[in-house]
């Protein structure tokens, strides 16, 4: 708490903080995984077969890296992240440093995607012209290592509290 205090602007207050309670291995985005693994599974069967040469393994090995470690990264990088929503931003702080900050009058209204076990995600509509959450777009900039144009509070417990607690902030804030 002294930490995330000391990131504030003069006369900011921090209202809540908290960290991601569930992190999984995988996401929505890693739907790829699973064709993946059908191919590898059937060129393996096949190579064991007919006798693969070894260029042939190195390059299945490689692509297996690619698409299996991109769920480890994000996994291990969640795991140094936490959050704030002061009075006037929502602020990410990973590894114990300030990575993102959003003003609350800059960000479209909060939604919550809710998990089944209670925990869930606050995001931010893009606009007020917006009905619904857009997330294929951030999900596809995170993706790549782009960061999203909005943050989003990832796998928190209580996450209508939170929304509830940012639109308020954002009402004070306009």
């Amino acid at each position: 708490m002294d930490r995330l205090n000391a990131d504030l602007l003069p006369g900011e207050r921090l209202l809540w903080s908290g960290s991601p309670k569930r992190i999984p291995l995988l996401a929505k985005a890693d739907v790829i995984l699973v064709p993946a693994v059908l191919f590898f599974g059937l060129a393996v069967f096949f190579g064991v077969r007919n006798g693969f040469s070894l260029f042939l393994w190195l390059v299945l090995v490689l692509v297996a890296v690619a698409f299996f470690a991109r769920p480890a990264l994000r996994y291990a990088a969640l795991r140094t992240v936490s959050y704030g929503i002061t009075d006037r931003r929502v602020v990410v702080w990973t590894r114990g440093k300030q990575s993102a900050s959003r003003y609350l009058k800059d960000l479209g209204p909060p939604y919550v995607r809710e998990n089944p076990d209670g925990t869930g995600t606050v995001g931010f509509n893009l606009g007020r012209k917006d009905i619904g959450p857009v997330t294929g777009l951030e999900d596809s900039l995170a993706a790549v290592g782009l960061e999203p144009k909005h943050p989003e509070l990832l796998n928190i417990e209580h996450p209508t509290v939170v929304r509830d607690l940012i639109a308020s902030a954002q009402r004070e804030a306009r």
